[in-house]
This record gives C-alpha cells, sequence and structure tokens, in this order.
C-alpha cells in the first residue's frame, strides 16, 4: 500500500510539474506577458498591441486601421474567454491530481482537455494575424517582411524572445 501512495504522489508531482512549468514560464504579473500583450507566444507571434503599432508604420488607410483594431479587439476578447477556459481546466487537473486516489484516467483526459483549449487560443492568435495580413496590400507585406527580418532575433520571435517588444 505504501508503494501505490509513493507511486501516486510522484505522478501527481511529476504532472503538475510539466503542466505548471509552461504556465509560470511564460505567465507575469496581472497574467500579461512579456511586453504587456499577453501571455506567452510561440516563434514569430506578435501581441496584438505590437500589431496595431506595426500597422501604423506600414501606413495603412485610416480605414485599414480601423478594420484591424476592430480585429485586434475582437482577437483579444476571445482571447480572454480562452484563456479563462485554460485556467479552468488547469485549476480542475489540479483538483485530480491533488485527490487522495488520483484517478490517471481522469487526469490523462482533462491533459487532453487543457492541449485542446491551448490550440484553440494558438488558433485564434494565428488567426488574427491572418486576417490582418489579408488586409495589407503586397507592398505593405513586403515592407512588414522587411519589419519582421530587422527585428527578428536569434530565437525566431518579434525581438527574439517569441513575442513583442
Amino acid at each position: 500500500m505504501m508503494f501505490f501512495n509513493l507511486k501516486a504522489t510522484f505522478f501527481a508531482s511529476a504532472a503538475a510539474a510539466l503542466l505548471l512549468a509552461p504556465g509560470f514560464a511564460s505567465a507575469q504579473p496581472g497574467g500579461m506577458g512579456p511586453g504587456g500583450h499577453g501571455r506567452g507566444r510561440g516563434p514569430g507571434e506578435m501581441g496584438p498591441g505590437k500589431m496595431i503599432v506595426i500597422a501604423e508604420r506600414l501606413g495603412v488607410s485610416d480605414a485599414t486601421l480601423r478594420r484591424i483594431k476592430d480585429k485586434v479587439f475582437a482577437a483579444r476578447e476571445q482571447s480572454i474567454d480562452l484563456r479563462g477556459n485554460v485556467d479552468k481546466a488547469r485549476l480542475q487537473l489540479h483538483r485530480l491530481l491533488d485527490a487522495d486516489a488520483p484517478d490517471e484516467s481522469a487526469i490523462m483526459k482533462q491533459i487532453d482537455a487543457i492541449g485542446k483549449l491551448e490550440i484553440q487560443l494558438r488558433k485564434s492568435r494565428i488567426g488574427l494575424m491572418l486576417s490582418v495580413h489579408k488586409l495589407l496590400t503586397p507592398a505593405q507585406r513586403k515592407q512588414l517582411r522587411q519589419l519582421m527580418a530587422e527585428h527578428r532575433g536569434p530565437r525566431g520571435g518579434w525581438d527574439g524572445h517569441g513575442h513583442g517588444k
């Protein structure tokens, strides 16, 4: 019986460490990531705030800038809901891990659920980037690629850290 408890404790600790590490690594006070534009992003992704600044630097028309801002605000609102769902799912996982006799099957299902929610969040971010890209003229897209190349750091992100400056 002691072996089972030791095994369950080890399993719960290992699972918690694996799941919490990415959250702590990307989360900053107030739920904001580096640059204050949301949680950490993957390589090549910039935050919505940076997107508006870049659009202004590209010289988009006032009408296009308004459309971009509308898309950014809608995406931010959706992101709040998605992040909330991820946080709730992680809390449920912690509850499962904290049980006296953790249910491995339920824990694994919850990990899958968290993964699906995180994929939705990533798709939302990439979807915003793609929808903004469609609003740009070919010349603005070329200028955007040049700006990205100038600011891309060694780790592939906007400033080399995988997120906005």
